[in-house]
């Protein structure tokens, strides 16, 4: 499973393996089996209600929206609602990065992240 997991979220779906860094895909490997090794139970949801997607209107926090143009589909249009929902959220796609943006590119992820706290002062 950590195996597919580096595949989906370093690599990205539908990118071929080892498209992201040899140490992006280990930490995310390394990541992904510890949590399958001290998970103990099946996790259960426990659905909200109202439901989340239903309330990000409601934030009302500085918000900063960063996905990679490589993460699943699924990811990328959960991101877009969020920035779209959330009032004068700011949405930033890197280019050519899967999930793990920070580990990609993590000099332009930190600039992204440094200039938006910096916006709120």
């Amino acid at each position: 499973m950590a195996d597919l997991d580096v595949r989906v979220w370093a690599d990205g779906p539908g990118q071929p393996a080892g498209r992201s860094a040899a140490q992006a895909r280990d930490r995310v490997y390394k990541m992904c089996l510890e949590n399958y090794r001290t998970q103990k139970v099946e996790p259960k949801s426990r659905p909200l209600d109202p439901p989340a997607a239903g309330r990000l209107n409601d934030v009302r926090v500085p918000s900063l929206v960063i996905v990679g143009d490589l993460d699943t589909s699924g990811t990328q249009a959960s991101m877009r609602m969020l920035s779209q929902s959330v009032e004068g959220a700011k949405f930033v796609e890197f280019p050519g990065v899967a999930h793990m943006v920070n580990m990609e590119k993590p000099d332009e992820f930190n600039r992204v992240v440094m200039d938006f706290l910096k916006s709120l002062d």
